[in-house]
Order: structure tokens, then sequence, then C-alpha cells
């Protein structure tokens, strides 16, 4: 998880006492223009924004943080996004081995 405060200069700059659904729009908008999986959710609350959902690869977790970052009114970003790959998500069982059937035999 990283979680993203907005400082200094920048935190002046971009609170602007937007509405949340506006924030949450433009963050939808900005996560669109992004190699980023449509399970991505985004939350917002008071001006911070907070990310979840699943996703396959390192950069699709920060690129979300980076966009929604910028959007103006946005004081903070929590990011709940979890890397997983395609394998990790399902586990197939071992088949068992059947010695009446011969299943693993070699000869």
């Amino acid at each position: 998880m990283t979680t993203t405060a907005l400082t200094g200069t920048d935190a002046r700059l971009r609170d602007t006492d937007r509405a949340d659904p506006d924030i949450a729009a433009d963050a939808v908008r900005a996560l669109r223009l992004r190699p980023v999986p449509e399970n991505v959710q985004v939350a917002v609350h008071n001006g911070y924004v907070t990310l979840t959902g699943t996703v396959e690869w390192i950069l699709q977790q920060s690129y979300p943080e980076e966009a929604v970052s910028r959007i103006p009114g946005v004081r903070g970003v929590v990011n709940h996004i979890e890397v997983r790959r395609p394998h990790e998500a399902i586990v197939a069982p071992s088949q068992p081995h059947d010695p009446e059937h011969g299943a693993g035999d070699l000869c």
C-alpha cells in the first residue's frame, strides 16, 4: 500500500475545495487514459482518493496513483491496488496418482 499526501506548494495549488464526485469523475477519466485494468476502483472522501483492485504488473499499480495525484482538489492518494499475476490468482489442484489405472507409470 502506498499513501501519498500532497504537501507544501503542491497542496496549496491543488487544494481547491472541489466536490468529491467531481474529483472521482476526473480520476475515472484519467485512469481510462492509462494502461490500467477496468477492475481498478476509485473512491474519494474529502479530497483523499483511495485506489483498490488487482493488476498483473507493478507499473499498472503505480500508473493510477501518478494520474490521480495530479488532479486539482486531490489532497492525497491511498493505493490499495494489489499486484497479482494470473497464475497466482487460481491454483489448480494436482492430479492424484492412481496405481490401478497406471497413471504415472513409465512402462
